[in-house]
């Protein structure tokens, strides 16, 4: 790979400030800056694809990084070694050493130095010196002294001079060397990796800030967030680019492609010393600082010089390359020599010994504290088992009790069915009887009038006179007959009052249960569900919603937004669209991975422009933090209500006509936190804030899930 893949294509230099076009080509800024401003049309000069709007592109970090690469002048000025120097693994009499191992810390003759040019992990090391002062390695340039130091030098004797890595100075005073040289040494693999995929480019594509990542990992970045930005600047790109293949990144990563071989490195049953140049002697032990092994004999120097002794293993920066070895205290973690001069210029640092001796003492105090915690929440993780027992013991003995107080009161209404059943059956049966003895009666009574009767029609018809006179009183009257007025029937075989007071059971039962939260969750969730959607025109500018108006959370950008009334400028907060002025209603909110939150209900014309809400008086939320302590919040007040640990979601209802709102656990039906609002009329509209993350902890939404009909 040469630098004529680094010439722009418009003044067939190597690139200055190279910047990449949608389409995939890189030219100078300046370059194709002149070149859209002298015409008409923003087009690529290469395939004259169109951009439109003109895009505002940023300098592409790697071609830029390649590009001062090959600026550069390259010579291997080998560093000399003073003339005092010994072998440090001659164990007779010392030979004067050539040169010095920086990975190894230590000197070689020419005999002691030929494993260095022939086993491959020792191919790798580099020489170095190390401070007179304070045994450290010397890895800084002090330009203003023209000497090179230490890192406790630049602590003490050279703060605030002008100082740079040796690197930097090394490549400044370098002459000129060959270019196919330099192309195979200084271009590495690592310049050519995805920051997302952590491999190798494919089909890569630069974003309009400069950045480059494969075309899938980018492509499934944007997919999977709501706001298009990139993912090293976090700049945002309204909207979505369509961006082509970067052709010099990828023809760069085909390269190293094509170039890297996987060869597989033999382990040998026994190692052997890589010191011994005749009859290879069996390794007895390996030095994690030279990444070499060593026979008993060669071993020897490990034991006697003082700077093989201290041989340890060591971290590298993941950015640089180079040893951690210092503490940046403000940023809290272990950076090297370049971190120092770039990203954490001006940060408190110390070399990281400094801070392990401080931290050192402090191990212990806080290995005592931790104990002491580990006591305390083990003698709690008892205290809960107890508890826990104990309810599982009560939990037993109150099912016991219901089943038994269910079992006597369903085996007293099937007793009581059974007897009011016989008690009815006994009086219809009665009834029966009585009316049959009436009906012969009368029958036998209807029998003799009918006979008197027939008689009298004779009579009426005979012409002896004396015989209808002698015969008329007697054949008239009837004797023993009923009085109607008199005969009546019983049918009484009601039980009415047993019966009431069944049904009067019943309803009391039946309100008795509905007054238990989990009951009562169950009906709410049946009758008043509700579908609430999220209104963009109230979201604060640094909250994402999702297109459909069901999840909210928090974002790192915020937001140019038009300036509406509706919407909360300084409280990280958002309102449903549909207010509520009467009835009932029931809506869930699904707390995703979040460890602070606010939910609940407001009024409309709660205050939207001031940094607190004012008009909280009609408000009520439940709030949580630091991962379960809930609390109810109304205007100033924060109170105290229960502790719950990881709660999934939570149900919101709001009784408009008895002016109260309810929080339940959906999960476990718990009645979290139940408050009267005061009732004056005002439209209430769902409220919720996803409080911003900690630290790196992720930003996770507020989900408005639909609600399960059980």
């Amino acid at each position: 790979m040469s630098e004529d893949n680094f010439l722009c294509s418009i003044c067939l230099d190597l690139f200055s400030q190279p910047v990449t076009t949608p389409c995939g080509h890189s030219f100078c800024k300046a370059c194709i800056t002149k070149y859209w401003d002298s015409n008409y049309v923003c087009n690529c000069p290469m395939c004259k694809k169109t951009f439109d709007p003109r895009p505002d592109l940023g300098v592409n970090k790697i071609i830029s990084e390649m590009a001062a690469y090959f600026k550069k002048s390259k010579l291997d000025v080998p560093i000399p070694i003073p003339e005092e120097v010994s072998c440090d693994f001659c164990s007779d009499t010392k030979i004067k050493a050539v040169k010095s191992c920086l990975s190894c810390v230590a000197s070689y003759c020419e005999t002691h130095l030929e494993p260095h040019h022939k086993v491959a992990s020792l191919k790798t090391h580099k020489r170095v010196k190390l401070c007179k002062v304070h045994g450290r390695m010397l890895e800084i340039f002090c330009r203003r002294d023209k000497k090179c130091i230490c890192v406790t030098c630049l602590k003490t004797d050279h703060k605030d001079h002008d100082t740079v890595p040796i690197e930097v100075e090394y490549e400044q005073k370098r002459p000129h060397n060959t270019m196919a040289s330099a192309s195979t040494s200084a271009m590495s693999e690592d310049n050519f990796l995805c920051s997302i995929c952590l491999d190798l480019f494919s089909q890569p594509l630069t974003t309009p800030c400069g950045h480059s990542f494969c075309k899938a990992c980018i492509t499934k970045y944007w997919d999977s967030n709501y706001v298009c930005n990139c993912p090293m600047c976090k700049k945002t790109f309204d909207p979505r680019p369509d961006l082509g293949v970067n052709k010099i990144i990828s023809e760069m990563a085909a390269y190293f492609k094509k170039s890297k071989l996987d060869v597989p490195i033999p382990i040998p049953e026994e190692v052997s010393c890589d010191f011994c140049s005749d009859t290879k002697i069996k390794a007895v032990k390996s030095c994690l600082s030279c990444v070499a092994s060593y026979c008993e004999t060669h071993l020897e120097p490990h034991h006697k010089v003082a700077s093989l002794k201290t041989h340890k293993r060591v971290k590298l920066c993941k950015v640089h390359g180079r040893m951690l070895e210092i503490f940046c205290r403000r940023d809290k973690k272990c950076i090297c020599v370049t971190c120092l001069k770039t990203d954490h210029k001006d940060h408190d640092t110390v070399p990281i010994e400094v801070e392990y001796e401080q931290k050192r003492p402090q191990c212990d105090e806080k290995k005592a504290e931790l104990e002491k915690m580990i006591r305390e929440r083990q003698e709690k993780i008892q205290q809960f088992r107890v508890t826990v027992e104990k309810n599982n013991i009560m939990a037993e003995n109150e099912k016991a009790d219901t089943v038994q107080v269910c079992a006597a009161l369903v085996s007293s209404i099937k007793r009581t069915e059974a007897e009011l059943i016989e008690v009815i059956e006994l009086k219809s049966r009665s009834a029966t009887r009585e009316a049959e003895g009436l009906i012969r009666k009368l029958e036998e009574e209807v029998t003799e009038l009918q006979r008197k009767s027939t008689e009298l029609e004779q009579l009426s018809h005979t012409e002896d006179h004396l015989h209808l006179l002698q015969s008329f009183p007697s054949r008239y009257r009837v004797a023993h007959l009923s009085t109607l007025s008199q005969v009546k029937l019983s049918c009484e075989v009601s039980v009415k009052n047993i019966r009431t007071a069944i049904a009067q059971l019943q309803e009391t039962l039946d309100g008795e249960m509905e007054k238990l939260p989990e009951v009562m969750l169950k009906k709410i969730q049946q009758q008043y569900a509700v579908d609430v959607t999220l209104d963009p025109d109230t979201a604060h500018p640094n909250l994402i919603l999702s297109l459909d108006g069901k999840q909210v959370k928090y974002g790192n950008v915020k937001k140019i937004l038009p300036d509406k009334t509706e919407r909360f400028e300084t409280v990280l907060c958002v309102l449903g669209k549909e207010g509520f002025s009467s009835g009932k209603v029931y809506y869930e909110v699904q707390l995703k991975g979040q460890t602070a939150w606010t939910i609940g209900v407001v009024p409309q014309d709660i205050s939207r422009k001031n940094s607190r809400l004012s008009a909280f008086s009609m408000a009520r939320l439940l709030q949580v933090v630091n991962g379960g302590n809930y609390s109810a919040k109304n205007t100033s007040i924060l109170t105290p209500h229960s502790v719950k640990i990881d709660v999934q979601k939570i149900g919101v209802f709001l009784d408009y006509e008895e002016q109260q709102v309810s929080f339940y656990d959906v999960a476990t039906r718990a009645l979290l936190y139940c408050k009267d609002l005061i009732y004056d009329k005002r439209i209430f509209f769902p409220f919720f804030s996803p409080l911003i993350p900690d630290g790196d902890e992720k930003a996770s939404p507020l989900i408005i899930s639909p609600v399960k009909q059980k």
